[in-house]
């Protein structure tokens, strides 16, 4: 066939196909919520994405890796605990910064594609494993959501967990649907990967070990088929568990006491249970008032609690986790949540799609989801909000002190907390006059404190402050709503 006729062949089966795909209701309601979750998750995109302490850490260690100058085998330690994470969104979020030319943006221009694609996998998986009905509701309240939204637009490593959790969850249905020893593998591997983005991820191996166990009193499985995914998940966690073993099992120890260290007078399993599903209410309904938040919490409880009573799978899937997250007595954060909100919404939509089959049912539900979107909407604040353009700000100031510094050996710093520095550090390493490393030993011949917040510099307690032991200040000058001072000993 003539490359003519080849390329008139194609044009033709396409123009086919698209035809026939606009006139079905769900290809056109994804196609919308596509275009309607992309412009969530980036309009005004450089004035409201966050570039503060982790992120510039993150960059600097990333570009490093891309410079061939150090390749890290740990990731980030948790905000609470220090607890080392893995460093799989180190490599795997690499290429967007190269790809942006070294700009921090590209770092989190990789999250916020990542998480359109996330959109239209929500609705296949959830096609796959319910109906087409109930995969809409699904990825209608994927891209309408605050939480995974602002998840979306900036990089960090938990904020990927929804993306790898969905992607875990499918491989672990699919493994025990169709025992194959690659879904095993497939499930072990993404299992891991959710893990490195964020520990609470590790609820899921009590839940597939429930549905192995669960499959097997019903059907013959294999336990090498367990084995193959447990060894997949250890193999990818490789350079954690050597790290482990070279400092006395310190991951695991600090990982222990975050689970179980008390925060208040007690710890109540019952009550963190308890507390953990009204958390997960309030950032995946976005319910911020306690009153509404307690009876949309009963209401919803009792539906779980009736579709666990009928056995229905993901329904017990969800409670083994609300129950798991029980043990952990700290804090809940709306990203801790990450991993647990695909599952989540899926069971919402689940119960929802039942009801659009009976009489006012199509009603109540467009009145529900469009409930569900005005009061997300409430909290868009790129919508309503100025920016500010921080990975800018960071840039200027990086200048300012790349034209002040008179020595090669000189170190920077910020006040209250000296890790807000980080974004600066990284233009000036990318500038070529890399300060001293936080934490560092070396005293150094000038220093730059920056303060957002007023502060006095010389004499103040903090570790590298402190080691430069500072007399007096030079020179101060003022960069948007930072302080940057210049002391000398």
């Amino acid at each position: 066939m003539k490359p003519e006729a080849l390329i008139q062949s194609n044009y033709s089966r396409v123009k086919t196909w698209l035809t026939k795909s606009f006139k079905d209701p769900y290809f056109v309601g994804v196609v919308l919520l596509l275009i309607i979750g992309t412009f969530l998750r980036f309009y005004q995109f450089p004035n409201f994405v966050t570039f503060l302490g982790d992120q510039g850490r993150d960059a600097i260690i990333v570009k490093r890796i891309l410079t061939f100058e150090h390749f890290p085998a740990i990731g980030a330690p948790t905000s609470y605990g220090q607890v080392y994470l893995g460093p799989f969104y180190y490599y795997f979020i690499a290429p967007w910064l190269l790809l942006f030319n070294f700009n921090p943006l590209g770092l989190a221009f990789g999250v916020a594609t990542i998480s359109i694609f996330f959109i239209l996998l929500s609705y296949f998986i959830a096609k796959h494993l319910y109906d087409r009905q109930t995969a809409l509701i699904f990825t209608f309240l994927i891209t309408f959501s605050v939480p995974l939204i602002l998840l979306s637009r900036f990089s960090w490593n938990p904020n990927l967990a929804p993306v790898f959790s969905l992607i875990t969850f499918y491989f672990m249905i699919k493994a025990i649907r169709t025992p194959e020893k690659k879904y095993f593998v497939l499930a072990g591997i993404f299992t891991a990967l959710l893990v490195q983005l964020h520990y609470l991820g590790l609820l899921l191996l009590p839940v597939f070990l429930y549905m192995f166990i669960h499959k097997k009193i019903k059907a013959s499985l294999k336990n090498v088929n367990l084995l193959w995914f447990y060894l997949s998940f250890l193999i990818v966690n490789l350079p954690l568990v050597i790290f482990d073993l070279r400092h006395d099992f310190l991951n695991i120890k600090n990982f222990i006491k975050l689970i179980t260290l008390p925060t208040g007078s007690e710890n109540n399993v019952i009550g963190n249970i308890f507390s953990a599903f009204m958390s997960l209410n309030k950032f995946s309904l976005n319910v911020l008032w306690l009153p509404l938040l307690i009876l949309l919490s009963l209401i919803v409880a009792y539906f779980i609690l009736r579709r666990v009573v009928q056995k229905d799978q993901y329904f017990i899937y969800l409670v083994i986790i609300i129950f798991g997250l029980g043990l952990y007595s700290g804090q809940i954060f709306f990203h801790y949540l990450g991993f647990l909100y695909p599952l989540y919404y899926l069971c919402i939509s689940s119960l929802l799609s039942p009801m659009i089959n009976k009489s006012y049912g199509k009603l109540l539900i467009s009145l529900l989801l469009i409930s569900y979107v005005i009061i997300n909407a409430m909290n868009y604040d790129f919508l309503y909000k100025p920016g500010f353009d921080r990975i800018k700000s960071a840039k200027k100031i990086s200048k300012l002190i790349k034209d002040n510094v008179t020595v090669d050996n000189y170190r920077l710093t910020a006040l209250p907390e000296k890790y807000a520095a980080t974004p600066v550090s990284y233009f000036l390493e990318l500038y070529g006059r890399r300060p001293i490393e936080l934490d560092s030993i070396d005293q150094g011949d000038e220093m730059f404190v920056l303060c957002e917040k007023k502060c006095k510099p010389v004499g103040d307690p903090l570790y590298d402050i402190a080691l430069f032991r500072p007399s007096k200040i030079v020179n101060e000058w003022q960069v948007d709503n930072v302080k940057i001072y210049k002391l000398i000993r």
